[in-house]
């Protein structure tokens, strides 16, 4: 029986419910011809729906339409007659419209196409117990084999995964059949390799499946097990999860873990975060001993700045504003073999119908994308280097979509250059893992060898071992994070904007394959960087988005940054603040004890006096520093102390010359805020760092301003009453809360802090505290915090999205700088720390 028989054979047992409604046919070649032609005169085909280029007004006697037209129609389902891995697109291209119009989309095989997506999406990863409960009920069980039931390792190659090399154990047990379906695209010979070295039953060649064609493995295991309720496990959408489905073959998706390959595997004592000072110069040796020497190219010699590589059409999709691009975009490199960009967009075109300057205009977009977010790894190149000069014969080796020309284009744009020939799998039409290698074979003259430098334990380490290459891997950025220690931090990004911050972040720390861990031995300039971009930057990022955000929800006259922790994150809203037509930003020298001195006179803060004080470093009993720390009187009208004199008593005995300051100081601040182009009842944003409101309490108590906070966080104390407060980092967020004295000093400006403010409006600050190294170490981290910050803004901000805050708290927690970064204030902290203690 062909597949044509198949669907004819089978699709009025599915369809018969829909009899006597509206259908509509979605495609105009021989499966739909099929249909019509044997079903015209028992169903309601009331159109087609065609992206073909078709002259004819209609098909086997039906009108044709086209995607665009499908709003304005009375249609009740639509049924793709497409092929399963075609009809996807069919469906990505169409489903929003038929969502907002309540159409159903069936393919011909009766699937709901809907339905199983959303089914599809609720799978996720289980425990053994949870497999265990849903495969007890079925006769057969299968399992694809390449990432779901085994996948490559930096440190042992192929891999099984432990949770279902138990499953088939129990499986077996119990004489439920087991089947192993082998990818087309991978050495088949190295899949039952692995299969047979892993142990997991006797004669596993009886039960290997060959993929033979898109339909014909499902309909043997259907064949073979014709009553049997039968699994397929796999995790491809549609090959694995949809296909099968259409031979009454049920399916679990196993949702892959993108990082799944970078784990390490096997003896637990052997840890990769381990240091080889010398791999570099192990690396030049090989080099030396021989003569070809190929390079890959992507996450070898060049670095995204992602955190993968599909976020490049994420970011297309975004920016050309096209529904499911991505998804499109993927399933048409996946489906097609070896292909180049070109036969890639053919295939985009044809499922959204552009016109041929619309898809050259995309395409554009997606090369200017993939340069944007692409850099050299400095030092892997500096080998390529090393071996064009050292008068070795150099080539790069890629698995990869752009032409060579257009991929020799890019590097050079990265100042890579000298090697003499370029292998790409899209040229040749055969990938590493398929034949590719045979071109350095080819090349090699008599008794010359070949050295092979990537980072991808298949393609350039397995396949090369199939070819007598010998190989090098150099760990990818993702792989080195992952093993020091940042894969949360990756697994928590679940948004572009998040994965790209991540992926910035991840670019910049591990772009070097010969990294030192020891973070002690680094100088201090390169732990400062790498804190600002692994702690200051992200956070100044995250508050940012979730800023720019709130402030679409509600009317703003301006956004007032206090001094001194508003001098980083006021620089980057600068940078934006035009592009995103985002309220004027003032940065408003304010602060706890300068603006308190506005309401110094206030009886009803002499209980609170005391706590205050503590803030300013004050001791109880040293009332003579209250009065001229804390409340400004000068140092030449303090009164003398009396014996058993309380704190309280001693400060009313100034109250005079204490109602002339918070008299200057509300004038002061009246005046100020007019310079500053503050209007009365504007109402004003607030951005702080950590902080419970003091600042922005007096303030409002001062201006004829509303003003709404939105800090960064808060810590210990309940905010202010009377003050409307919003904080970005809550509970979830400890690391990052509990550690913001140290973050702190880094968000400070390079100035003194504001001491008070005259009648006229001046500021008059305090005197500076701070070494020379002390600012100097800030100014290095507010310029690489600025640097970054201003970057991820460039290239991968989209407007009125925010990054969560669990992101940056990921970062910094994964990041564990913070215990070699020396506080700025030693006796803040133990002051602090004491109040703590007190309270």
């Amino acid at each position: 029986m062909t597949e044509e028989e198949y669907v004819i054979a089978n699709f009025n047992k599915r369809f018969k419910q829909f009899k006597g409604r509206r259908i509509f046919l979605h495609g105009s070649r021989n499966y739909a011809a099929a249909i019509i032609q044997h079903y015209h005169d028992q169903y309601n085909f009331e159109g087609i729906i065609s992206q073909d280029p078709l002259l004819k007004e209609t098909f086997q006697g039906i009108r044709i339409f086209r995607n665009d037209d499908i709003p304005a129609l009375d249609i009740d389902m639509i049924i793709l007659t497409e092929r399963v891995k075609y009809a996807n697109e069919a469906y990505n291209s169409i489903c929003w419209v038929c969502e907002s119009k309540g159409i159903l989309i069936y393919n011909m095989y009766g699937l709901d196409e809907t339905e199983i997506r959303r089914e599809i999406d609720t799978c996720h990863r289980l425990a053994l117990p949870e497999w265990k409960k849903i495969t007890i009920n079925y006769h057969t069980v299968a399992f694809e084999v390449m990432d779901t039931l085994l996948f490559p390792t930096y440190t042992r190659g192929l891999a099984a995964r432990q949770v279902f090399r138990e499953l088939i154990s129990w499986l077996a047990e119990r004489s439920i059949n087991l089947e192993f379906s082998l990818r087309k695209s991978f050495p088949e010979e190295l899949q039952i390799e692995r299969l047979k070295a892993e142990n997991l039953i006797p004669n596993i060649e009886e039960h290997i499946i060959r993929r033979r064609g898109e339909d014909l493995s499902f309909r043997t295991i259907r064949d073979n097990h014709p009553d049997d309720k039968i699994l397929y496990i796999g995790t491809g959408l549609i090959n694995e999860c949809i296909l099968p489905r259409c031979y009454g073959i049920d399916t679990y998706r196993f949702m892959v873990n993108q990082f799944d390959n970078l784990a390490p595997v096997g003896d637990p004592n052997q840890k990769y975060t381990e240091y080889d000072a010398k791999l570099r110069e192990k690396i030049i040796t090989k080099i030396k001993e021989n003569d070809i020497i190929s390079f890959d190219v992507f996450d070898t010699l060049l670095i995204r700045k992602t955190l993968l590589p599909e976020d490049v059409f994420e970011l297309v999709e975004k920016r050309i504003k096209t529904k499911n691009f991505a998804d499109v975009r993927k399933m048409a490199e996946r489906e097609l073999t070896c292909p180049d960009i070109f036969d890639i967009y053919r295939r985009v075109a044809s499922t959204y119908d552009w016109d041929e300057k619309t898809t050259e205009s995309v395409l554009q977009t997606e090369l200017e994308t993939e340069k944007a977010v692409t850099e050299p790894r400095t030092e892997v190149v500096e080998l390529l280097e090393y071996a064009v000069q050292a008068g070795k014969h150099v080539v790069l080796t890629s698995d990869m979509y752009l032409p060579g020309y257009i991929l020799k284009e890019l590097l050079e744009h990265h100042n890579i250059r000298g090697f003499k020939e370029l292998y790409v799998s899209c040229d040749k039409k055969k990938w590493k893992m398929g034949n590719l290698y045979e071109e350095l074979i080819d090349l090699r003259k008599e008794n010359e060898k070949i050295l092979h430098i990537g980072d991808n334990p298949q393609s350039d380490g397995i396949a090369c071992e199939q070819y007598g290459i010998e190989s090098v891997l150099i760990p990818s950025a993702l792989a080195m994070a992952s093993h020091f220690g940042w894969k949360a931090s990756m697994e928590a990004a679940e948004t572009l904007m998040e994965r790209c911050l991540v992926g910035m972040t991840v670019a910049r720390l591990f772009r070097d394959p010969f990294f030192n861990p020891n973070l002690l031995e680094l100088s201090a300039e390169e732990r400062l960087y790498r804190y600002a971009v692994s702690a200051v930057g992200p956070l100044v990022v995250g508050h940012m988005t979730w800023l720019i955000k709130e402030l679409q929800k509600g009317e703003f006259d301006g956004v007032l940054f206090l001094a001194r922790d508003g001098w980083l994150p006021i620089r980057l809203y600068n940078s934006i603040q035009t592009q995103y037509s985002l309220p004027r930003a003032i940065y408003f020298y304010a602060n706890r004890h300068s603006t308190f001195l506005c309401y110094a006179d206030d009886e009803s803060w002499m209980d609170q006096i005391v706590g205050l004080g503590l803030f300013f470093a004050l001791e109880k009993d040293d009332k003579r520093g209250y009065l001229t720390k804390l409340f400004g009187v000068p140092y030449d009208e303090l009164k003398p102390i009396k014996e058993n004199e309380t704190l309280t008593e001693y400060i009313h005995k100034h109250m005079t010359v204490i109602k002339a300051i918070a008299k200057e100081s509300k004038d002061g601040y009246r005046n100020y805020s007019i310079k500053c182009g503050m209007r009365p009842d504007e109402t004003f944003a607030v951005v702080d760092f950590v902080a419970r409101g003091t600042a922005q309490f007096f303030l409002e108590k001062t201006l004829p301003n509303k003003l709404v906070g939105f800090y960064y966080g808060n810590i210990a104390f309940d905010p202010e009453e009377n003050c409307e407060i919003h904080y970005y980092l809550q509970g979830e967020n400890p690391t990052l809360l509990e550690n913001f004295l140290e973050l702190e000093p880094f968000f400070s400006s390079p100035e003194p802090s504001a001491d008070r403010i005259d009648d006229t409006g001046m500021i008059h600050f305090s005197g500076e505290t701070r070494s020379e190294e002390e600012l100097h170490e800030l100014q290095i981290v507010l310029n690489h915090s600025q640097q970054y910050a201003e970057d991820f803004f460039t290239l991968f901000y989209q407007f009125r999205e925010e990054i969560r805050p669990v992101v940056p708290e990921e970062l910094y927690a994964a990041g564990g700088y913070h215990w070699i970064q020396k506080s700025f204030d030693d006796n803040w902290l133990k002051k602090f720390a004491s109040k703590k203690g007190k309270d």
